[in-house]
C-alpha cells in the first residue's frame, strides 16, 4: 500500500505504479518501480510528465487505482520513455504533459510529435499552471488535444483529473 499526502488530503492506493525522477544532468536517484512497469515489455496507459512532486503525487493517487501509469519529471525522460515505448509498439493511451519543465518545455515535446516522436493517436493533454491565451493557442497549434489549467483548489484539481480520465481513458 502506498500512502500519498497532498496538503491536507491523504490518498491511499494499492495499484502499482512507476515514478522516475530525472534531472537535467542525468538521473538524480534511483527509479522507483513499484509495479515493475518496464517500457520495453509492459503497456503504460498514462504517461505523466510533471516536475512538481505534489501534483505528481496527487495525479498518481487519483489515477493509479484504475490505470497503469508512469510519471517522469522532465522532458528528456519523457522523450526517452516515449521512444522506448514507440520502438516496442506500446504507446500510452494518454500523455498528460506539463508545459514548464526543468530541461525542455512541453512545447518542445509537442514539436517532436509527428517528427522524432510518432505518437500515433495518443492524445496529449496539456495540464499546466499557465492560463495565458498565447500558451493555449501555441499548444493547440502544436497538436495538443486539450489545454487545461491546473486548478489551485485541491477538490477542483481532483475533479479535473476525474474529468480527464472520463474523457480520455473510459
Amino acid at each position: 500500500m502506498i500512502v500519498l499526502s497532498h496538503h491536507r488530503n491523504t490518498i491511499q492506493t494499492g495499484r502499482r505504479i512507476s515514478l522516475e525522477y530525472h534531472g537535467t544532468m542525468g538521473t538524480i536517484g534511483d527509479t522507483l518501480m513499484t509495479n515493475n512497469i518496464d517500457p520495453q515489455t509492459a503497456s503504460i496507459e498514462v504517461l505523466v510528465v510533471e516536475d512538481e512532486p505534489a501534483d505528481a503525487n496527487l495525479i498518481r493517487g487519483l489515477l493509479s487505482p484504475r490505470h497503469d501509469l508512469t510519471i517522469v519529471r522532465d522532458g528528456q525522460a519523457a522523450v526517452s520513455t516515449l521512444r522506448s515505448l514507440e520502438s516496442n509498439d506500446r504507446l500510452p493511451e494518454l500523455l498528460l504533459l506539463d508545459l514548464r519543465l526543468p530541461d525542455m518545455s512541453g512545447f518542445d515535446i509537442l514539436k517532436k510529435r509527428g517528427g522524432e516522436l510518432a505518437l500515433g493517436s495518443t492524445p496529449v493533454v496539456i495540464f499546466t499552471n499557465s492560463d495565458a491565451d498565447p500558451d493555449r493557442e501555441r499548444a493547440l497549434e502544436l497538436g495538443a488535444d486539450e489545454f487545461i489549467t491546473k486548478p489551485m483548489d485541491i477538490d477542483a484539481f481532483e475533479q479535473t483529473i476525474r474529468e480527464i480520465e472520463e474523457k480520455f481513458l473510459s
